[in-house]
Protein backbone atom coordinates (compact mmCIF):
# COMPACT_ATOMS: atom_id res chain seq x y z
CA UNK A 1 0.00 0.00 0.00
CA UNK A 2 1.26 3.47 -0.87
CA UNK A 3 2.03 5.96 1.86
CA UNK A 4 0.14 9.25 2.19
CA UNK A 5 2.94 11.49 0.80
CA UNK A 6 3.20 9.44 -2.39
CA UNK A 7 -0.57 9.27 -2.81
CA UNK A 8 -1.05 12.99 -2.25
CA UNK A 9 1.63 13.80 -4.82
CA UNK A 10 0.07 11.38 -7.32
CA UNK A 11 -3.37 12.86 -6.70
CA UNK A 12 -2.14 16.43 -7.18
CA UNK A 13 0.14 15.88 -10.17
CA UNK A 14 -1.23 12.93 -12.15
CA UNK A 15 -4.95 13.19 -11.47
CA UNK A 16 -5.78 16.81 -10.67
CA UNK A 17 -2.86 18.20 -12.70
CA UNK A 18 -2.29 21.08 -10.27
CA UNK A 19 0.80 22.85 -9.01
CA UNK A 20 1.40 23.00 -5.27
CA UNK A 21 0.42 26.68 -5.44
CA UNK A 22 -2.95 26.03 -7.11
CA UNK A 23 -3.69 22.93 -5.03
CA UNK A 24 -2.93 24.72 -1.76
CA UNK A 25 -5.06 27.71 -2.74
CA UNK A 26 -8.05 25.44 -3.49
CA UNK A 27 -7.66 23.67 -0.14
CA UNK A 28 -7.00 26.78 1.94
CA UNK A 29 -3.51 25.84 3.11
CA UNK A 30 -0.03 27.10 2.32
CA UNK A 31 2.07 25.67 -0.51
CA UNK A 32 4.69 24.84 2.15
CA UNK A 33 2.14 22.67 3.98
CA UNK A 34 1.47 20.71 0.77
CA UNK A 35 5.22 20.38 0.19
CA UNK A 36 5.75 19.14 3.76
CA UNK A 37 2.95 16.57 3.38
CA UNK A 38 4.28 15.30 0.05
CA UNK A 39 7.78 14.91 1.47
CA UNK A 40 6.60 13.19 4.65
CA UNK A 41 7.76 15.97 6.96
CA UNK A 42 4.25 16.38 8.39
CA UNK A 43 1.18 14.23 8.86
CA UNK A 44 -2.12 15.58 7.52
CA UNK A 45 -4.41 17.19 10.06
CA UNK A 46 -8.00 16.08 10.52
CA UNK A 47 -9.09 19.44 9.13
CA UNK A 48 -6.96 18.97 5.99
CA UNK A 49 -8.27 15.46 5.30
CA UNK A 50 -11.86 16.67 5.70
CA UNK A 51 -11.18 19.60 3.38
CA UNK A 52 -9.55 17.31 0.81
CA UNK A 53 -12.52 14.91 0.90
CA UNK A 54 -14.97 17.79 0.54
CA UNK A 55 -13.01 19.19 -2.40
CA UNK A 56 -12.97 15.82 -4.15
CA UNK A 57 -16.68 15.30 -3.50
CA UNK A 58 -17.67 18.77 -4.74
CA UNK A 59 -15.74 18.27 -7.96
CA UNK A 60 -16.99 14.74 -8.63
CA UNK A 61 -19.61 16.00 -11.13
CA UNK A 62 -17.15 17.50 -13.58
CA UNK A 63 -16.14 15.78 -16.81
CA UNK A 64 -12.70 14.95 -15.42
CA UNK A 65 -14.37 13.50 -12.35
CA UNK A 66 -16.11 10.85 -14.42
CA UNK A 67 -12.80 9.27 -15.33
CA UNK A 68 -11.47 6.16 -13.61
CA UNK A 69 -8.57 8.26 -12.35
CA UNK A 70 -10.92 10.59 -10.49
CA UNK A 71 -12.67 7.75 -8.72
CA UNK A 72 -9.25 6.47 -7.73
CA UNK A 73 -8.48 9.93 -6.37
CA UNK A 74 -11.47 9.78 -4.07
CA UNK A 75 -10.26 6.43 -2.74
CA UNK A 76 -6.83 7.93 -2.02
CA UNK A 77 -8.39 10.38 0.42
CA UNK A 78 -9.74 7.66 2.72
CA UNK A 79 -8.09 5.58 5.44
CA UNK A 80 -5.02 7.56 6.50
CA UNK A 81 -3.45 7.98 9.90
CA UNK A 82 -3.95 11.59 10.82
CA UNK A 83 -2.95 13.71 13.79
CA UNK A 84 -3.80 17.15 15.11
CA UNK A 85 -6.59 19.29 13.84
CA UNK A 86 -4.91 22.28 12.20
CA UNK A 87 -2.86 22.32 9.00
Amino acid sequence: MKQFPQMLYELRVSILELTQQHFSRRLGVSPQYICDLEHGRRMPSVKFVKTLCTYLHQNSGTQRARSVKWHRAAAIAHGFDIEGDNP
